[in-house]
């Protein structure tokens, strides 16, 4: 009886190994882009209807909705491969991904892709099909403009289309030269300027006169004018103060976000963190102080503050709360905000919440306080703050 030979051996073919790491590759990367996919129409930034031109396609029928990987195909692909430990990754993909834009941030950028949806459809009769064209966007800044958006809004709605491209890692030609000079065209045929006009002292002192002749309740009288005082004294802009819709409530300046310094049993000053605000995501929070002395007010900001939180109920939260406990709403500070300005005579179009940011740093330069300390208390990391300061 012959001895069994044993079996051959398959020799691997190099470039059929080297083919099929490549295959392994493009299956995670694919399943990450599908992800990402996912996590944008989640967030709204982009439509279900839109669609991601593949490699080399030039119809529409070789194209793909960019949706057409959705979970399952996800999944599908990663178990195509032989990488376990990519799936688990995939989902550090996605927490990431969520936590990559601000929750304002990722409002506006819905807005922007709506109404790109909205031009479209309006003007090329279709969706338009990722990567966009430069004529594409440059016909969606015309667009915009004919409709009499604000170059600065213009900018802000390209930007939300880049990063949907940046995201996809595709061609992104929102930085192309042309569009690039149309928006700077933008600028220079609307030379518009910001007509929002500072809430000085004295306009101050007439809204706090005019609260008890506006609101019945006592407990409202002393919110509002608390409120007020401490916008005006912190810089604050007021959506770092009311419950703005779609921004967690954790994002406004809390209760346990305040303290108090007395002397000899009398508060003299006030601390205030701001945790959350506008460009500060990556950096923790900004610490700001003030007292009377540097306000100016007939009424003490710091008294005001005091009284209010003897009234204010005991509970956490956000500092300025109604007797329920509820937050203050933003509709709600507007409502009180335009009866005050009406009560006084003032033009609502060209006072506003932010009124109160602007004259606060006018009132600073006014009295002589150095550019580091005005952009210290207004958390401004650069000169921007000059544009807030009015003649």
């Amino acid at each position: 009886m012959s001895a069994k030979r044993p079996a051959k051996r398959r020799r691997l073919d190099p470039s059929q190994t080297t083919s099929e790491s490549a295959q392994t590759v493009q299956n995670i990367s694919d399943a990450v882009t599908a992800q990402v996919l996912e996590n944008l129409k989640a967030a709204g930034i982009v439509t279900s209807s839109a669609t991601v031109q593949t490699e080399g396609a030039s119809t529409s029928t070789e194209s793909k909705s960019i949706f057409e990987h959705g979970t399952s195909s996800t999944k599908e692909t990663l178990q195509s491969t032989t990488s376990s430990s990519a799936t688990e990754l995939l989902g550090v993909v996605r927490i990431l991904t969520q936590a990559a834009l601000a929750p304002s941030t990722l409002n506006t950028y819905r807005q922007a892709w709506n109404i790109f949806e909205s031009f479209s459809r309006e003007t090329l009769g279709q969706v338009s099909k990722l990567p966009l064209s430069v004529t594409t966007i440059s016909l969606f800044i015309a667009y915009l403009f004919k409709k009499q958006f604000a170059p600065s809004t213009i900018s802000t709605y390209l930007s939300a289309l880049g990063y949907v491209h940046k995201m996809l890692s595709i061609p992104d030609n929102t930085r192309s030269f042309l569009v690039d000079k149309l928006v700077t065209g933008t600028y220079r045929l609307s030379q518009t300027l910001d007509t929002r006009l500072p809430i000085t002292i004295p306009i101050l002192n007439r809204m706090l006169t005019a609260l008890p002749s506006l609101i019945i309740s006592p407990y409202e009288q002393c919110l509002f004018k608390a409120m007020f005082l401490f916008a005006f004294s912190t810089f604050a802009r007021i959506g770092e103060l009311v419950a703005v819709k779609n921004i967690p409530l954790d994002h406004i300046v809390q209760l346990s976000d305040v303290s108090l310094s007395s002397v000899h049993g009398e508060v003299k000053e006030v601390t205030v963190s701001f945790r959350k605000f506008k460009h500060n995501i990556k950096e923790g929070a900004k610490t700001i102080t003030f007292s009377d002395s540097n306000v100016g007010t007939k009424d003490s900001p710091i008294s005001s503050l005091v009284s209010f939180l003897h009234l204010r109920p005991k509970s956490p939260g956000p500092l300025f709360c109604l007797t329920n406990g509820q937050p203050l709403t933003r509709s709600y500070f507007d409502k009180i905000l335009h009866k005050c300005f009406d009560y006084c005579q003032l033009d609502s179009s060209k006072y506003k919440g932010h009124s109160f940011r602007i004259g606060a740093a006018t009132a600073a330069a006014d009295r002589g306080w150095s550019d580091a300390k005005i952009r210290e208390m207004g958390r401004w990391k650069s000169n921007a703050f000059k544009k807030y300061i009015r003649p």
